[in-house]
């Protein structure tokens, strides 16, 4: 089971898997193949993809590189992606970096830019920004504060095309203002840590033709800014011991009539819009619960299979995790 990172909104996007077997895995288009198509899944699939909110699980059963790759799902949907936007000071400019709203891809820049000795000093709190891939992003740097000045781009204006907005390569995506000090004070910044003619500027980013929905960002180059405090909590996935999950799924594979064994615990679970996978399967109800352990990550989550398995009438598994919980 693989849990990929997922930035988007899963209404919007057609999401296809692709695999690719060679090694090493510096392989070419030509070596990729494409396993699944979420919604279009066959009888010869051999991938199961769950999309959540915010990620993606994948069933696989060969070792290889996966690639998850994204199209528009109808003709007439606007795409839009999570990304923070964060601002770095350097000694002779500020750079703006628009990156995908996962944990990888903020961690990423954050260390390539404390190997250029760049420095944090803003990014949008709270929630995400929903970026539009089809609209240009606007930048203006405003408010500069005395003893520095901005010398390019003139008009302290410029602009991401939206062609731009839709790389994948966190480091592709930014745009940098080139600053000159009329006095030491970046020097004394970047020695000094701190000085009385400190840099701050208030930056407006928003869209093309949306002016309304503009994110205003403070840059203020005496800020401690942790991009920990950004970042969604992780939390391990639960676990249930494989002697347990082997028992409840041994009571649960074998198909009823009355429909209540593994295909009401998949539909119970969110997980059957593609139930010929489970079905071709020696143990329909294992892969079931292993999906299960990935998606849930609280401790609750034993409390709502425990509330399915009575819902589904099946008190001869809720017993086996019952006794297994009495014992934690």
């Amino acid at each position: 089971l693989i849990k990929v990172p997922f930035d988007a909104s899963k209404d919007d996007w057609q999401i296809s898997c692709l695999i690719s077997e060679q090694i090493p895995y510096e392989a070419s288009m030509a070596d990729w193949n494409l396993e699944a198509t979420v919604g279009k899944e066959t009888l010869n699939t051999d991938v199961y993809c769950q999309v959540d909110g915010h990620c993606v699980h994948f069933l696989v059963e060969k070792f290889g590189k996966l690639a998850l790759i994204g199209q528009p799902s109808r003709a007439d949907v606007n795409l839009v992606k999570r990304v923070r936007l964060l601002a770095f000071l350097h000694s002779t400019c500020l750079s703006i970096h628009c990156v995908d709203d996962t944990r990888s891809a903020l961690t990423r820049v954050m260390r390539h830019q404390r190997e250029l000795g760049g420095r944090l000093c803003a990014i949008n709190a709270g929630d995400a920004l929903p970026l539009k891939l089809h609209a240009d992003l606007c930048l203006s740097l405003e408010s500069i504060s005395s003893g520095w000045t901005v010398t390019a781009p003139v008009g302290h204006y410029q602009e991401i095309p939206s062609s731009r907005l839709c790389q994948s390569f966190a480091f592709d995506v930014h745009c940098s203002f080139s600053l000159d000090s009329t006095t030491s004070a970046s020097q004394k910044i970047f020695q000094d840590n701190c000085c009385p003619s400190s840099l701050t500027a208030h930056l407006v980013i928003y869209q093309k033709d949306d002016y309304e929905s503009a994110v205003h960002l403070k840059v203020d180059s005496n800020s401690w800014l942790n991009i920990e405090d950004h970042l969604r909590p992780f939390q391990p996935a639960v676990r249930l011991p494989q002697a347990v999950k082997a028992e409840i799924s041994a009571m649960l594979d074998p198909p009823l009539e009355s429909g209540n064994d593994w295909r009401m615990l998949a539909h119970l679970l969110g997980v059957a819009h593609y139930l010929p996978y489970f079905a071709s399967r020696s143990s329909p109800s294992e892969l079931i619960l292993t999906l299960w352990e990935s998606r849930e990550q609280n401790c609750t989550a034993f409390v709502k299979l425990a509330h399915f398995l009575r819902k589904m009438r099946r008190e001869d598994a809720y017993m086996a995790l019952s006794n297994y919980l009495n014992t934690i």
